[in-house]
């Protein structure tokens, strides 16, 4: 049976990152930060690329799987779409040279399947462009709470996120991971797993 340990990417100057296999417990996660991107793009991008190989080392990746949204210039500042680009073209260079897979996952994708459905429909609800920078809060506020439910503790929103976006990818290549990590499911195997600790 073949081995699977993905990395998650939710790609930005702050950049969600979360590793995990179908049998893990929790996902390895955390931020891989970017500093004074301006005038130092080519350093930048070589300690990413170098990042990458330092994680592929430490848990022999399979593979890589990045956010894809679509970026409105005129939305977002030119330093951002500069480094996410330069970013998303050093994952997929890596992942070419090291024969690792390369998948993109649509942000809604991951979301329909991680967030719970009171909150994606409480969302929904604030229609509008006024309403814009409140819907992105609540998504990510979402994506820490679905976190939580699943007994992953994260401390950012990115690093929620992306582990948002390794669930989605993890249940595409195992079907039984797929099952296991819904909600209701992870509950039970968490209550199963206390129950057993405080011996009852």
């Amino acid at each position: 049976m073949e081995q699977i340990t993905e990395l998650a990417l939710d790609i930005s100057m702050s950049t969600g990152w979360a590793i995990g296999s179908p049998d893990m417990v929790r996902p390895t996660s955390g931020v891989y930060r970017t500093y004074a991107w301006k005038g130092n793009q080519e350093q930048r991008v070589l300690e990413f690329y170098n990042w990458l190989e330092e994680k592929h080392k430490e848990h022999r990746l399979t593979g890589i799987c990045y956010e894809y949204t679509f970026i409105d210039a005129k939305r977002f500042d030119p330093d951002f779409i500069e480094c996410q680009k330069s970013y998303v073209a050093m994952v997929w260079l890596f992942c070419a040279q090291r024969g690792l897979r390369v998948a993109h996952c649509p942000i809604g994708t991951w979301r329909k399947q991680f967030l719970g459905a009171a909150d994606r429909a409480a969302v929904r609800d604030l229609k509008g462009k006024e309403f814009r920078a409140e819907r992105r809060d609540m998504n990510k506020g979402a994506a820490m709470k679905a976190c939580a439910l699943r007994g992953w503790m994260v401390a950012d929103d990115n690093e929620a996120e992306a582990c948002g976006i390794l669930n989605a990818r993890l249940s595409q290549l195992d079907r039984l991971y797929a099952q296991r990590s819904l909600p209701h499911a992870r509950r039970v195997e968490l209550r199963a797993q206390r129950e057993r600790y405080i011996g009852t």
